[in-house]
């Protein structure tokens, strides 16, 4: 790839953000070090905190006086500076403000669909290379019962509500012995996350809401803006599509189960798209899990639900050529 107008060479300075307790922590530090090193601009790092309020402030901080933001950490780690970015409480300069996954968590996701493997290699390489694209994050809007005002969550990568999300919470993988003992090792994830999320599965039960005014239950619904999640799942869109790819598994038993496992596997699933301007709406008949980009909440039974694209793009660091490349349909 040859430099033009959206690469990273009006980039003045640039602040990392680091999650010193994802997964792989030390992993995406020293790719931040190549990047150091390498670097034409200063980068100043800081780390996240313990308290989300607190890590929200350095992003936003970092979002304001930066011309670049680095996530050193996982994927839920990128969509806490996705959710600032998306919720449009910045200054019109800082919403402009590309961001950048070097990944440093369990799966990677992100870090993985925005660069091809010789700049997951050589991240340093991206400071040439890199290219600023548009991507517009999957919204959720939740009214819980007795609100007046919507809570919103968006997610760059992936949504999803059900057993994944559970599997996501911090009952399983997000479940902070886990992170801090087990989950740091790769032998201890090798191991453990397949525990983990067998456990998950077998207590995961059917959901069900009321959409158009008419019931229909899920055992694991997904909305996919990237065109891959946990690692091994792989659905027929990328990051710069502006159309969201939405599948079901509606029952809990092997039959519905095990084919869309093993289509995810081979990048073969079958679902629908959701396409700018429209929205799917339903009202939610039990407590159900969700997750954005790995990061799990409960929507309250009872809450109103409305999935829509965020109409506008944040900007997102990468090099993959499909993404640069890519030609809205």
């Amino acid at each position: 790839m040859n430099s033009h107008e959206n690469g990273l060479g009006d980039i003045k300075n640039a602040t990392a953000i680091i999650n010193p307790v994802s997964s792989t922590s030390n992993k995406g530090q020293r790719r931040l070090k190549k990047l150091i090193a390498a670097s034409p601009f200063p980068i100043t790092s800081t780390k996240t905190s313990h308290f989300p309020e607190k890590t929200d402030a350095i992003i936003r901080k970092a979002l304001e006086e930066s011309d670049l933001v680095m996530f050193v950490g996982g994927d839920g780690t990128f969509n806490r500076g996705v959710h600032i970015l998306a919720s449009n409480h910045l200054s019109e300069k800082a919403r402009q403000v590309p961001i950048w996954s070097i990944g440093g968590g369990n799966a990677d996701d992100g870090y993985i669909a925005g660069h091809t493997e010789i700049y997951r290699r050589h991240p340093e390489r991206v400071l040439h290379d890199g290219r600023i694209v548009d991507v517009h994050p999957i919204r959720f809007d939740v009214l819980e019962p007795g609100d007046d005002i919507e809570k919103s969550y968006w997610a760059a990568f992936y949504a999803t509500m059900g057993m994944t999300a559970l599997a996501a919470s911090e009952e399983y993988l997000n479940n902070r012995r886990y992170r801090r003992h087990i989950g740091r090792f790769a032998l201890g994830r090798l191991i453990g996350e397949p525990m983990i999320v067998t456990r998950a599965l077998v207590k995961a039960g059917v959901n069900n809401v009321v959409q158009d005014g008419v019931e229909r239950h899920f055992y694991e619904e997904i909305f996919a803006n990237s065109d891959r999640m946990a690692k091994h799942f792989h659905f027929p869109t990328d990051l710069t599509s502006e159309s969201v790819f939405h599948m079901m598994i509606e029952d809990k038993t092997i039959g519905s189960i095990l084919p869309p496992v093993w289509q995810g596997k081979r990048g073969r699933l079958a679902g629908d798209y959701l396409k700018p301007g429209e929205a799917m709406s339903f009202d939610s008949r039990q407590d159900v899990y969700a997750q954005f980009d790995g990061e799990s909440i409960i929507i309250p039974s009872g809450s109103g639900v409305s999935v829509s694209i965020n109409e506008e793009p944040i900007k997102v660091v990468v090099t993959n050529p499909k993404l640069v490349n890519h030609k809205a349909k």
